[in-house]
């Protein structure tokens, strides 16, 4: 009852066009004593037709679900039956099954092409069997007491004439309870409980979680498929004095969910039970394991009697669980004795916990239940793992509001449950690990199936008095990507200090992005966006400013540029130099690198700034000769930089005196700027066809091509903070930001530098408060972007995470560790 039972249940009837089934009561006689699945109709063109039209299962068509039917394709298409149908699934070998199907016999009710069809009366049996040969398939039919029946399987008609007054199906209890509680629903799914296990096998081949082993005897689902959705409304049913696992639940009452607000929106999936009385789920548990209840004895069972829900939550590095406590006072009195606090994460104490088997041995029966060192408590919840990285995840995601109660996207599928459950199971679909089901070619297809309008699939089980209510939905939704729930994906700790701000920079082999940044050792890492270290690369120093990304061979493979202060490196994917570099230096190197690309034909120019002095190196690491501009009279101050205006190509560079220089490609003047400026922290830049820049009182400098300036005089003081990116200016004042001229009155505290990202056709305009430890963000139009702030220590980096698809971000999280950020 675990993983996927909603996607086993709905995709076993899924790719094919030809499957439905609607028996009368005469009808069951006839089904197959070992069949594993039956389906019931009444209408069967109609439910051909919902299958067909319905988005999620085509989507479907062309996986091992397809392959699984086949079988029923040739069966159904010469079948005309208006009446009660029932399709039946047996297997008769390993991951192989039969089809038959049954119905009310009637003129015409089997009309195939008698020009393309070979048929053949078989003698030994009475009435007899035909063989009919088609170009497709063989297949047996048989007509017996007004019943029509055809089967890939001459055996299955055979047992049936043998068996049927005294086949096993139709005289289950649990089958007969099941099967009157049919609806006339497009379709109704029974599922034999003894069987699945096998069934769940053919499904999911590499599995080695069994979900549906000895869970219940029968499983009714009445199946209604629309356009944009599928939902599952039924019946489970266990036999009592068994071993089936759901009769865990008997006798209890089931509580309201709360895991969906502690669940991350980004974790694989969760499954929750409840129940609203310790002492029955516990009896119950002496009863499967066939123990006296008054000899069974649970460790720590003070503490366990005071939780009402327990959830195990499946992130992709590990497996939690979350607790909800009936009252935190008597939790914290049963857990005093086993807790020792380790350390903090984000201002929430981690202890250490002794029982480590507590769960696995209680509820191991129902979830997926790890070995538990550390816990944390975050308001009414007990969270446990195995890891502290795993609670951190679960500590980011809850302060960051990134839980699956904030998901509009959740919410349009929780509507369509009740709101307490004696098991739940939320499973995001994005996140289903096929390499785990399925084997490798088979995963490449699942993994190609567009099904990103289907968040999430979710199945409840609902403990009634002598059975449980079933529903179960998947549905579409068409704003899934205007979520706007923002999710922390990956948290990594280094072993020193983080000295650079996190950088992220493209991945020429995944289209995506990767993570960029230097410890305090002067090492350079190189991290995927999910967090892993692909490399790391001891540097003779810290590097200046931002790496700068190059194509020195023309050929879309990026590699990395940057300088020390002491060197000019030049680094390829795998964090090796690129010959003939580095190149090293006697004089200290004091601005970032500065990259030239004039032509934008990736015929670089590297710039050098050491003090006053300036060298142009190319791609060979040749000085670059018919360059003379080689020096200034004081300081430079920012990194040259080239701005083509009206197709001619400028070379700027400020000096500390006040001097700008504004020079051609060969390195003479081009324009003389007579006058002075005071120049603040904001590099020379194009505005129009002007030079711009901003003086250390957050005044606008502009310059024109003859050299003219103008200035405009701002109220600001000298702590003014300016950036710009085209037409978008900021501007920092102590608390307050100014995004193009709209004044947003933030908290008192210390900010980082207001940075603008463009991503797609969207501004980001981030800044952080490094006293809160916030990341806030905004729009072009000074807009909060929704679910900011969040969690960060440090400046914030944007980008497409994916090709051109999951904006995200990358920040300090600690002093030792970044976070990575994903805008759903």
């Amino acid at each position: 009852m675990k993983r996927f039972f909603l996607i086993a249940i709905i995709l076993c009837f899924m790719g094919c066009e030809q499957e439905q089934s609607t028996a009368t009561s005469t009808l069951t006689k006839y089904i197959p004593r070992k069949a594993s699945v039956i389906v019931k109709t009444t209408d069967l063109k109609g439910l051909q037709s919902a299958i067909k039209n319905n988005d999620l299962i085509q989507a479907f068509a062309s996986t091992r679900y397809q392959d699984f039917l086949k079988s029923t394709t040739p069966l159904l298409k010469d079948i005309r039956s208006k009446k009660e149908t029932l399709i039946c699934y047996t297997q008769i070998g390993n991951n192989t099954y039969d089809v038959s199907i049954i119905t009310k016999a009637t003129p015409n009710v089997f009309t195939p092409d008698s020009t393309k069809i070979t048929q053949t009366k078989l003698d030994n049996t009475s009435p007899s069997i035909t063989k009919i040969q088609a170009a497709e398939a063989t297949f047996y039919t048989l007509e017996i007491e007004g019943v029509f029946m055809v089967s890939t399987s001459q055996l299955l008609l055979e047992n049936t004439l043998r068996e049927q007054e005294d086949t096993a199906i139709a005289t289950d209890k649990d089958f007969i309870t099941a099967y009157n509680a049919t609806s006339n629903a497009t379709a109704s799914i029974l599922m034999k409980g003894s069987e699945m296990d096998d069934v769940w096998t053919t499904l999911y081949p590499k599995t080695e979680d069994h979900p549906l082993r000895n869970a219940f005897s029968w499983s009714l689902g009445d199946l209604n498929i629309s356009q944009n959705d599928i939902k599952v409304n039924g019946v489970t049913l266990s036999k009592d004095s068994t071993e089936q696992r759901l009769l865990i639940f008997k006798n209890t009452k089931p509580v309201a969910n709360t895991i969906d607000q502690i669940t991350p929106i980004s974790a694989q999936s969760v499954t929750a039970i409840s129940y609203d009385n310790w002492s029955t789920y516990k009896n119950n548990l002496a009863d499967l394991r066939k123990i006296d209840p008054l000899k069974f004895e649970i460790k720590s069972e003070d503490l366990l009697r005071t939780f009402d829900e327990i959830g195990s939550i499946q992130l992709d590095a590990g497996i939690v669980i979350a607790a909800h406590s009936l009252d935190p006072t008597l939790t914290e009195e049963a857990i005093a004795s086993q807790k020792e606090e380790e350390t903090i994460y984000r201002q929430v104490p981690i202890y250490s916990f002794k029982e480590k088997g507590l769960f696995t041995k209680t509820y191991e029966s129902i979830i997926k239940t790890p070995s538990v060192q550390r816990y944390c408590i975050l308001d009414n919840f007990y969270v446990f793992a195995a890891q502290q990285e795993l609670l951190e995840t679960i500590i980011a995601n809850y302060q960051n509001n990134a839980t699956l109660i904030n998901s509009e996207a959740y919410k349009n599928t929780k509507s369509q449950l009740s709101n307490a459950s004696s098991l739940l199971r939320i499973t995001n679909t994005e996140k289903i690990p096929y390499a785990n089901l399925v084997s490798e070619s088979d995963e490449k297809v699942f993994k190609k199936t567009a099904i990103t309008d289907y968040p999430f699939a979710a199945l409840q089980l609902i403990q009634d008095t002598n059975f449980m209510h079933l529903n179960a939905v998947i549905n579409k939704n068409e704003n899934t990507q205007k979520d706007g729930a923002i999710t922390q994906i990956a948290s990594t700790k280094l072993e020193k200090a983080i000295a650079s701000t996190p950088q992220l920079v493209k991945n020429h082999r995944t289209k995506g992005v990767d993570v960029l940044l230097q410890d305090e050792s002067n090492t350079l890492h190189l991290l995927s966006n999910s967090g892993k270290l692909l490399w790391q690369k001891e540097l003779d120093g810290p590097i200046l400013g931002d790496v700068q990304q190059v194509d020195l061979y023309r050929n879309g493979r990026l590699q990395l540029a940057f300088v020390t202060p002491k060197t000019f490196y030049i680094l390829d994917r795998n964090g090796n130099e690129v010959k003939p570099f580095p190149v090293s230096f006697n004089e200290v190197i004091t601005q970032p690198l500065a990259v030239f690309d004039y032509e934008k034909n990736r015929k670089y120019r590297f710039i050098i700034t050491q003090g006053d002095q300036l060298q142009m190196f190319d791609k060979e690491a040749k000085i670059v000769k018919g360059f003379g501009f080689t020096n200034t009279d004081s300081e430079i101050i920012y990194p040259p930089t080239h701005i083509q205006i009206s197709n001619k190509d400028y070379i700027v560079i400020a000096e500390n005196s006040g001097k700008l220089h504004i020079l051609s490609r060969t390195g003479k003047s081009r324009i003389e700027v007579k006058e002075s400026i005071l120049f603040g922290d904001t590099p020379i830049f194009k505005e129009k066809n002007t030079f711009a820049t901003h003086d250390i009182n957050g005044g606008k400098i502009s310059i024109n091509t003859s050299g003219k300036l103008t200035r405009v005089q701002s109220d600001n003081t000298t702590n003014t903070i300016v950036n710009t990116f085209g037409n978008t200016m900021t501007s920092l004042l102590e608390n307050k930001l100014i995004i193009n001229n709209k004044v947003i009155e933030l908290e008192y505290g210390t900010y980082t530098t207001p940075e603008i990202f463009k991503v797609g056709k969207q501004l980001f305009i981030t800044l952080t408060n490094t006293e809160t430890s916030q990341v806030l963000c905004f729009n072009e139009n000074g807009k909060p972007i929704e679910n900011f702030p969040v969690y960060g220590i440090g400046p914030a980096h944007f980008d497409y995470l994916e090709r051109n698809k999951n904006v995200g971000f990358v920040t300090q999280g600690d002093t030792n560790s970044i976070l990575i950020y994903q805008i759903n």
